[in-house]
Formats: C-alpha cells, structure tokens, sequence
C-alpha cells in the first residue's frame, strides 16, 4: 500500500470510530445497509436496486424516502417488464419536471397515481417517468443498457479504472432523470461504488480523498468544486475497499469483501458529514 492510500485509510478509521461511538443509530443503518448488499448480480437484482433511485434525486432524505414508500403500492414494479408496458405508459410532452409535462396515459398507471396521497409521485411525476425510464431501458434488448449491464453480471464488480467510465455510460442509456449521481447511488447500493452526494463530497475532501484540494475547505467552498473531485473521491473510495476490513459485516473475503468495505465506507462518510461530525483530520 502506497503511503497516501495508508494515509487515507487511516483518517477513515478515525472517521467510523467516531460515528460508531457518537452515533450508534446512524452506525446501525450502515450494517442494515452492508446486510442489504447483494450476492449476486442478475438483471432482476439490477432492476430491483435501481427502480427506487431517481426517487432520492435533488431533494432531501426524507423526502427521498416518502417518494420511495410509494413503490410498495403496486407490485407491478417488481417487474421492469411490466412497467415498460403500454399498462404504465407516461408521456414527456416539454422540456422541464413540472407535473404539467408528463401526460399519464397507460391505463395501470392511471389508476395507480389517481390511488396516491401528495408527497409522493403524485406530486413528482418526473421521477415515476424516470424510473419506468430505466424499465423500458432494460426491457429493449437493442438499447446499449444491455452491454453494461451484462458485463456488471459477468464480471460482477467494477474497479476503479471502469467505474467513472460505466456509469457515464448507464446514466446516458437508462435516459431522463439518471445522471452520474443517481446511477452511482445504485452501484453504492450493489456494494460496487459510493454516491458522491453533498455529504460524502464534503467528508470525502476532508479525508483527502481528492488530488490537490485542502482539506480545510468550507462546507461552501467543497460544495462550488468542479464535478471532477466526485470522480476522485468514487476512484479512491474503490482502491480503499480492496485494503479496507469492513466491521459492519465480518468474515468475508475476495470480492464480496470489498463489496461490503464500499458499502460501509459509503454510507459512514455520508453520516460523518449529515450528523455533524466531518473535519479536516
């Protein structure tokens, strides 16, 4: 290990030392959220990790979470094939995400809003497009969607050099409403990156998980940094799981390993920043 992967890793330790003595409820989600990781990697599982990701995208947790409990309401969307049907047909008819521009014509996907309280897609019909957007990506077998996906399950984990690359090209395939961010949340939940969000932006930063920028920033200053430091903190963050041993589940080895180690490095650092506790270390 080189010494300032050695370094990094360090000031990680010190960070999820912290937030499992002064947080332990924030430190239960993590394992609840390492003991959610995938085995294995099949379309099915792909689908199943990704439908509820635009539901998180440009707002606040909470609101995240009410949008996503809205996914339980029909068991249609444990299927992309049947979301992609003419059933849950929903039309884009202008540039923008207000309400107005989506017309709701498939007769299930009528009914299903029409059944919805406000707060949820009802008031976000955006993100119910964007999520039958990676549906119909997944169900046409000519859309390039397809060769990602299927090197994701033949490989079954992306390293470093390939994770910037794939999910530029995943985010363009899956179509409206999937940028870099939204389609890096899911690879996060599959224990195969981390979501650069505000959070692990700005402890990402001040663990010095970036080239060339200070530690000592501001919350203002890290968050006006151009897109590229993202790119480095999800590059660093996968060459730090393959050296990382991973408490919030033990025992494990190999690939798997390092799935969880990017899991539980993920959400730590994104909870180091949200319960007030990221500093330059």
């Amino acid at each position: 290990m080189d010494a300032a992967l050695e370094k990094t890793l360090s000031k990680y330790l010190i960070a999820r030392d912290e937030l499992k003595s002064q947080k332990p409820k924030a430190w239960d989600e993590v394992v609840e959220l390492c003991e959610r990781v995938p085995g294995n990697l099949d379309l099915q599982t792909i689908w199943m990790f990704g439908r509820d990701k635009p539901c998180w995208s440009n707002i606040k947790v909470a609101g995240g979470e009410r949008i996503a409990q809205d996914l339980q309401k029909s068991p249609d969307f444990d299927s992309f094939e049947k979301i992609a049907s003419k059933d849950w047909g929903i039309v884009k008819v202008g540039n923008g995400r207000a309400n107005s521009l989506f017309d709701i014509v498939g007769s299930a996907a009528k009914k299903y809003v029409d059944g919805l309280s406000k707060g949820g897609f009802k008031s976000y019909q955006w993100k119910l497009y964007s999520v039958r957007q990676l549906a119909l990506a997944l169900a046409d077998k000519k859309n390039g969607i397809h060769a990602l996906t299927n090197e994701l399950i033949a490989k079954q984990f992306l390293d470093y050099q390939q994770v910037v690359p794939w999910t530029k090209k995943f985010q363009k395939f899956a179509g409206f409403g999937w940028g870099y961010i939204t389609a890096n949340h899911m690879l996060a939940d599959l224990g195969l990156s981390i979501k650069p969000d505000l959070h692990v932006r700005r402890s990402g930063v001040r663990l010095g998980m970036t080239i060339d920028t200070p530690t000592t920033l501001t919350d203002t200053q890290i968050d006006a940094l151009p897109a590229k430091v993202d790119y480095e903190i999800v590059a660093k963050s996968l060459q730090l799981a393959e050296v990382l041993d991973p408490i919030a589940r033990r025992g494990l080895s190999g690939g798997v390993k390092n799935k969880i180690a990017l899991r539980e490095m993920d959400k730590t650092i994104m909870e180091w920043s949200r319960q007030g506790l990221s500093r330059p270390l």
